[in-house]
């Protein structure tokens, strides 16, 4: 590009230069022409030479759901590995050593009596190197029923405890029956 311009300068040099002065007794009804040559090289384009290229998406671990209970669930795995998952394997703690065979999702189910903490999963794309990671967070049971505060509403049903009640009363009385009957027979 600077070629080009350093010819246009010296070309419009030199057409001035070429261009006879007026002589004094004489006024010019025209202005001079400046002639220009033409650009030795071609002038640059904006439009880029070669193809835009996709950038390679980095390798991904997802899990689903990402807590679980120390009792045993059953996990999904999702990867993205650009070089293909056929020698891929997923690793935890949480679950064992599981090759993905090609695949992009597996199924899996975490060991049962885990202690709670967090586990990572880690993606190995030629089963040796780490590719990505995620973690996976282990609770404890989770509970059946409402939580039991001791204020009333949690309490067991009252119905077998008044069924009982009134089988001991019953009884009291049966048993005070038979002793009256006995001290007025005797």
């Amino acid at each position: 590009m600077l070629s080009g311009a350093v010819a246009v300068v010296l070309a419009t040099g030199t057409a001035l230069a070429a261009t006879p002065a007026p002589s004094p007794s004489s006024t010019p009804s025209t202005r001079p022409t400046v002639t220009t040559s033409e650009p030795t090289s071609e002038p640059p384009t904006d439009e880029p030479t070669d193809e835009p290229t996709t950038p390679v998406p980095a390798a991904a671990i997802t899990v689903s759901p990402k807590v679980v209970s120390s009792q045993g669930d059953w996990v999904k795995i999702t990867v993205i590995l650009p070089g293909g998952t056929d020698a891929a394997v997923v690793q935890s703690r949480a679950f064992g050593r599981h090759a993905l065979d090609g695949k992009t999702a597996l199924t899996v189910r975490t060991y049962a009596g885990l202690p709670g903490g967090a586990y990572q999963v880690s993606l190995f794309g030629n089963g040796t190197d780490l590719d990505a990671q995620t973690w996976l967070r282990v609770g404890y049971p989770k509970p059946i029923g409402p939580a039991k505060t001791g204020d009333g509403a949690t309490q067991p049903d009252p119905a077998p405890y008044a069924v009982g009640l009134g089988l001991i009363a019953a009884g009291g009385l049966a048993a005070t029956a038979a002793v009256l009957r006995r001290r007025d027979d005797g």
